[in-house]
């Protein structure tokens, strides 16, 4: 198996991470609280180019880390 190269590589890597600003969307929250949570540390992240991304897979795991939310009655 060779390595990606070019538009290639770009096109896996943004099929695997989002934009900050799209992870904020996927878990209905702004840009400034998911920074926040990038920040210290609660959701995992990259940096490219000075861009964060944050990889879809750590998305789905912050979310099966957060607690059941109660209903009230």
């Amino acid at each position: 198996m060779g390595f990606l190269t070019g538009a290639k590589y770009m096109s896996t890597l943004e099929t695997k991470t989002v934009s900050a600003a799209c992870a904020g969307r996927m878990l209905g929250l702004g840009k400034a609280k998911t920074l926040q949570l990038v920040h210290s540390g609660r959701l995992p992240a990259k940096q490219l180019d000075g861009r964060i991304r944050v990889r879809l897979s750590d998305i789905e795991v912050f979310l099966k880390s957060l607690p059941d939310a109660a209903v009230r009655q």
